[in-house]
């Protein structure tokens, strides 16, 4: 059964992939046999990492078919086949009669004849199936020395000109059994705090701006791929403020599940219209 779109219930178009992921370890990996679902209307599209592989160097990816059980009606050809087949088994059959020979052996001989005949049977009846595409490769990344080589170079002339960027202090993290609201006094900005790696960042933000337009509007690198909810990278935990956060979209309900109610979120699907305190770990 084709796998249908959350939003339009449309029949999706699934794809088989190359995609990369960052691990636990926080580096990225090159996965294969990624299923990539993306809707006809444009509504979305689903990354399925069930069958995926770590795609390791010197490994060359295979695109694996399918085997199903053919079904069509017999033409001319699958006619003369079988009246050849079975001319051939009775063929063997009077032969193995006609063998002067004990009982068992020809009787052994008929059992092995039989489950020769019915392997020939299923095979004939099976097809192999190929996927709907093969692996789409995807460019890979500038060697790291040049890329740090052409930013450097491309910073220098405005060098002066970059704004300040948001310094953070460090901080204990501490998981509350219960998200506590936070309440936007009126008049006041509201503020974002954004905690990684051991440092809380204070951000202002505008009402109703994307979660992880702003943290990377205002230099805080919160980690981040698709940006469109078909992947966990962007994964956050809310601390506090969960009153003015939007509700849940149903790409975080189908990649969190019940984590939702822990307050994981993915960033890029959330829209912030007040107060709020994130973890990312």
């Amino acid at each position: 059964m084709a796998k249908r779109c959350p939003m339009c219930r449309a029949p999706m178009k699934e794809e088989i992939v190359f995609h990369r992921k960052i691990t636990l370890d926080n580096k990225p990996q090159l996965y294969h046999y990624v299923r990539r679902y993306t809707c006809p209307e444009g509504c979305t599209a689903v990354l399925d990492f069930t069958k995926a592989k770590p795609l390791v160097p010197g490994v060359r990816p295979m695109v694996l078919g399918r085997v199903e059980k053919l079904e069509k009606e017999p033409d001319f050809n699958d006619k003369l086949l079988a009246a050849g087949m079975g001319v051939s088994l009775l063929l063997f059959l009077v032969g193995i009669a006609l063998i002067p020979t004990t009982i068992p052996i020809k009787l052994a001989a008929v059992g092995a004849l039989g489950v020769l005949t019915a392997a020939l049977y299923r095979f004939a009846n099976q097809r192999v199936v190929l996927p709907d595409s093969f692996p789409l490769p995807i460019p890979e990344p500038e060697p790291e020395e040049v890329v740090v080589q052409e930013a450097a170079q491309a910073a220098a002339p405005v060098q002066t000109e970059e704004a300040p960027k948001v310094k953070g202090t460090p901080v204990t993290v501490e998981i509350p059994d219960v998200i506590p609201p936070l309440e936007r006094k009126e008049g006041e900005p509201i503020k974002m705090y954004v905690i990684m790696e051991g440092m809380q960042y204070e951000l202002e933000v505008n009402e109703g701006e994307n979660m992880l337009d702003a943290a990377l509007d205002r230099d805080v690198e919160l980690d981040y791929s698709c940006r469109n909810g078909s992947c966990d990278s962007c994964l956050v935990r809310i601390l506090a403020g969960i009153n003015n956060i939007s509700p849940p979209t149903p790409e975080e309900l189908a990649m969190l599940g019940d984590e939702v109610n822990k307050g994981f979120r993915l960033s890029c699907q959330v829209v912030v219209n007040g107060p709020v305190k994130i973890l990312q770990e």
